[in-house]
């Protein structure tokens, strides 16, 4: 989906970033000119809190560096100061009183810091503040009183937290909020007076909490809110009507949930409405019917719309919802003898449907060995999944979106098997006894999206066999015989999402292999022979969500090798052979939610192994750990950050001998650290 941040931001944020390389940073004790009133204490070794700011100072930046605390007459003697920024500094508490005394503040930033909590009445004094970040803290607690003389605010953003709940009437003075952000922490629920007093609140982020309610009135204070995010919530199911009072929106994220239904989330939306529903497992029966027609109706836009696809029943799982027909959708019910009655009366009268009839009935004698998947006017799919089959078929209609030969002796395709056929979006051909693939087979299909040639016994393919299918957005080379990637094949693929190369025998990446593939957001490479991991490898692959690697005889991690996928969600590196995993390598992902380093050579890591932002499943099973004090160490950090050790059973103690065999997360300090 498109930055919501508004292109104006981006670019303020861009020349604010060009003026500090036009203009010289003072920073006290250096004296700086009568009309300098703004400055920049960036250094990674400073531990103390800068002194002697003049009274002009408007603008003070003390980010990036090791200080850790701020006495309470740190601010004082500057009434002019209008923005505080304090982000990615070890601040672990804050006095009570440091902000008086300042009536012109309206920015601070405290994001990335070590806070647990703050006193109560900290921004009692700010009452002019519009911007407050507290983003990536460790608050489990949000306190009604840090809010109640901050009615001026516009801005809050609170996420990357560890917050559990929001408190009744926790926001009820916040009147002019516009922009509230709680993504990645750990609400459990939305309820009725949570978001009460917040009228003016315009955008509202949610994603990346394990959500599983929302109760019925969770929006009835009828804001304007025009953005709503509930991605990656865990949601599986939304109360009818919840969603009725927001007749603002004009973007719905409800991606990457568990969602199987969705009646329409408003009767009568807004004109320009825009709505996530990628990533969830969707059942395509009529209910789905339901929410199309309502989409079709309404003009509602919908995102990514080829990967918004089937999980039930098995006959469409992996279709794409929209390409179905209604009549695939939600086909006629049928009771007993007289009750027999379509649950729509038909658009089209009796002698045209017969046509049709007679019309689907020929395309069986027109392509021998395949059967009717589904057919309509615009729309036509076969299956010739016959185990005798040894020759391509043909006769396929021109309008043929899907086309599946699988599971069939055929070992060779002409280079015109495919000629005639525009129309078509899905192709499978797994399964069979390919050895070769002719170059130019692919050439005029300009809506192929999903290419499944995986189970054959390719070793090789020609260098542009992809080079005309540029709107692939699905592509899978599994369990074939491929010993190298040829970069020229992925050079066109800039539209790819899913690329699945497992069960192969590549032995390495080339350099930049994947470079073009700029919007991949999964990876699969499991069950090869590669030795060495480097940045190299996956250089461009910036929106990369799922990375496979298990069963790889890996050797060797390069320390900056997952540096360039910073929206790695789920890592896998189960059965690989790592005997060391070097310090840092996942210090990047910081929205990583699951990592597997199972069955490995492991006997200890260094923590924190990841900077934890939000929920994190970690599986260290099957390695032979030494349960020593670093083991103390990292099992701390687990407690500490809230990460879920799964399966924590299954991780023991290799050494020493007196703990051999033990499950680990039992044993206590003096077992495991005895000096």
């Amino acid at each position: 989906m498109k930055s919501s941040v508004p292109s104006l931001l981006i670019v303020s944020l861009v020349m604010s970033l060009n003026s500090y390389t036009q203009q010289v940073l003072y920073c006290p004790p250096d004296s700086a000119p009568e009309n300098i009133t703004e400055f920049v204490c960036n250094s990674p070794s400073l531990h103390e809190f800068p002194t002697g700011f003049p009274v002009r100072a408007k603008i003070i930046s003390v980010e990036f560096t090791q200080v850790s605390s701020l006495g309470v007459e740190a601010l004082q003697g500057l009434p002019n100061l209008q923005e505080l920024h304090l982000s990615n500094n070890r601040l672990k508490t804050l006095l009570s009183g440091l902000f008086r005394n300042l009536p012109e503040l309206h920015t601070l930033d405290l994001s990335t810091n070590l806070l647990e909590d703050l006193p109560p009445e900290i921004f009692t004094s700010a009452t002019n503040l519009t911007l407050l970040s507290i983003s990536e803290n460790r608050l489990a607690e949000l306190r009604q009183s840090w809010f109640e003389t901050l009615k001026e605010l516009r801005i809050l953003s609170l996420d990357n937290n560890q917050l559990k709940e929001v408190p009744i009437s926790c926001f009820d003075k916040l009147e002019k909020l516009t922009f509230l952000d709680l993504s990645s922490n750990r609400l459990h629920r939305l309820s009725p007076d949570m978001f009460s007093g917040l009228d003016n609140l315009e955008r509202l982020s949610l994603e990346n909490n394990p959500i599983r309610c929302i109760a019925p009135r969770s929006f009835h204070w009828r804001p304007k809110l025009s953005i709503l995010s509930l991605k990656n919530c865990s949601l599986t199911d939304i109360i009818i009507g919840v969603f009725q009072p927001l007749d603002h929106l004009v973007l719905l994220d409800l991606s990457d949930n568990e969602l199987t239904m969705l009646d329409p989330p408003v009767a009568i939306p807004s004109a320009n409405l825009s709505l996530d529903l990628t990533g969830n497992p969707w059942a395509c029966d009529c209910r789905m019917d339901k929410l199309l027609t309502w989409v079709k109706e309404h003009k509602i836009h919908l995102y990514s719309k080829q990967e918004i696809v089937c999980a039930f029943p098995k006959s469409f799982k992996g279709e794409v919802a929209t390409s179905l027909h209604r009549s695939q959708i939600c086909p006629w019910s049928c009771g007993n003898g007289s009750n027999l009655r379509p649950r729509m009366k038909p658009s089209a009268p009796p002698l045209l449907i017969a046509c049709l009839v007679m019309s689907l009935n020929s395309y069986t004698q027109q392509v021998p060995h395949c059967q009717l998947l589904f057919g309509s006017k615009n729309s036509t799919g076969f299956n010739c999944n016959d185990s005798s089959l040894r020759e391509f078929p043909t006769g396929f209609p021109t309008e043929t979106t899907t086309i599946s030969v699988q599971s069939t002796q055929i070992s060779s395709l002409g280079a015109e098997a495919l000629k005639g056929l525009p129309e078509l979006q899905s192709l499978y051909l797994s399964n069979n006894q390919l050895k070769t693939l002719p170059d130019g087979l692919f050439r005029n299909l300009p809506h192929l999206h999903s290419l499944d040639l995986s189970g054959n016994l390719l070793e090789d393919l020609v260098p542009e066999l992809f080079k005309n299918v540029g709107s692939l957005a699905y592509l899978a080379l599994s369990r074939n015989q491929l010993a190298e990637l040829r970069p020229s094949w992925f050079e066109t693929l800039e539209d790819l999402k899913k690329l699945h190369l497992d069960h192969n025998r590549l032995k390495e990446i080339p350099t930049s292999c994947f470079r073009k593939l700029t919007l991949l957001l999964s990876l699969d490479l499991s069950s090869n022979l590669l030795r060495c991991l480097s940045p190299e490898m996956f250089r461009g692959l910036t929106f990369l969500t799922v990375l496979n690697l298990n069963n790889n005889p890996i050797r060797s991690i390069a320390p900056n090798t997952f540096r360039g996928t910073p929206t790695l969600w789920i890592l896998s590196l189960s059965n690989t052979g790592l005997t060391h995993v070097p310090a840092g390598l996942f210090q990047s992902l910081k929205q990583l939610g699951r990592l597997d380093l199972s069955a490995n050579e492991i006997t200890s890591l260094d923590s924190p192994l990841v900077n934890v932002t939000f929920a994190l499943t970690l599986d260290l099973s099957g390695n032979p750990w030494a349960c020593d004090c670093r083991l103390q160490a990292l099992l701390n950090w687990v407690q500490k950050d809230g990460v879920d050790l799964f399966p924590n059973e299954n991780v023991v103690c290799a050494f020493p001998k007196s703990l051999k065999g033990q499950v680990v997360t039992p044993l206590n300090g003096s077992q495991l650290c005895a000096c």
